[in-house]
């Protein structure tokens, strides 16, 4: 896989985001994160998952504006379709994960994130922000549901309706990180908390696990066969504004009622 390096050393899965500068998530790296998800959680040689990424600076900055920009709308419905079909399989992710975050998590990155079961973020001065009302779009409210299991209904509205930027210690603040460590000890940090885990039965840990994200898994089910119009009418307009002012790093000029 091209975006992607994937490798199982003594039953812990890495996955790396190797799609430098951003880790942009293109359709077909999209496609590749879904199948290398669905792979390692049928490997028996798998019994955690650590992503992280390769990029000097960012983890992700989210779906890639050059490839969602000259699409239909109808074609950008389908990768946000696939988007979240990878989302619900990272969360329905059967045996333990963390995100090991060093660098900016923006908006599609930022939802990796929350897909695992832990992040831990290096520290520095890097953002965390579901940034997709700065780029005209919105938050399915499964995912909405993820973010608010994590940090608690007071910080939803910072977090998700305003876009808030979080800084690593923030993020620790507010229960989107677990742990903020120096950068050169994250990788090794994160191995070794998920290497402790194999202490545990890890039977009972996944039977838990699947017990605690079922409710979310049925409802990811549910949007994806409903294929949601509504989400569907923030793909054009604000939304192609927005990408197109990541792109050209300026402020957007947004379009309102």
């Amino acid at each position: 896989m091209a975006n992607l390096k994937v490798e199982i050393d003594d039953h812990l899965a890495r996955l790396t985001l190797t799609r430098p500068p951003l880790n942009a998530l293109s359709p077909d790296f999209i496609k590749d994160l879904n199948r290398a998800v669905m792979d390692l959680d049928k490997n028996p040689d798998c019994w955690a998952l650590l992503i992280d990424s390769s990029a000097e600076s960012f983890f992700s900055n989210g779906l890639d504006p050059e490839a969602l920009i000259p699409m239909s709308k109808q074609a950008r419905m389908e990768t946000f379709l696939g988007f979240l079909m990878f989302a619900r399989n990272l969360y329905a992710f059967s045996k333990p994960s963390l995100s090991a975050i060093a660098g900016h998590a923006m908006a599609g990155g930022a939802v990796i994130g929350v897909l695992t079961d832990f992040r831990f973020l290096a520290e520095g001065k890097y953002s965390y922000c579901f940034s997709e009302v700065r780029v005209g779009l919105t938050i399915p409210d499964v995912l909405l549901d993820i973010i608010q299991s994590i940090t608690g209904p007071q910080h939803l509205r910072q977090i998700a309706m305003l876009s808030e930027r979080y800084k690593p210690e923030e993020c620790l603040r507010i229960g989107l990180a677990d742990r903020v460590l120096p950068a050169d000890r994250l990788r090794e940090e994160s191995e070794k908390y998920l290497r402790s885990l194999f202490e545990l039965p890890l039977a009972s840990i996944r039977s838990v696990k699947e017990n605690l994200r079922l409710p979310t898994i049925q409802k990811f089910d549910a949007y994806l066969r409903e294929r949601d119009q509504k989400f569907a009418t923030f793909l054009e307009g604000n939304f192609v504004e927005g990408l197109s002012a990541v792109m050209e790093r300026r402020r957007p000029k947004f379009q309102n009622p």
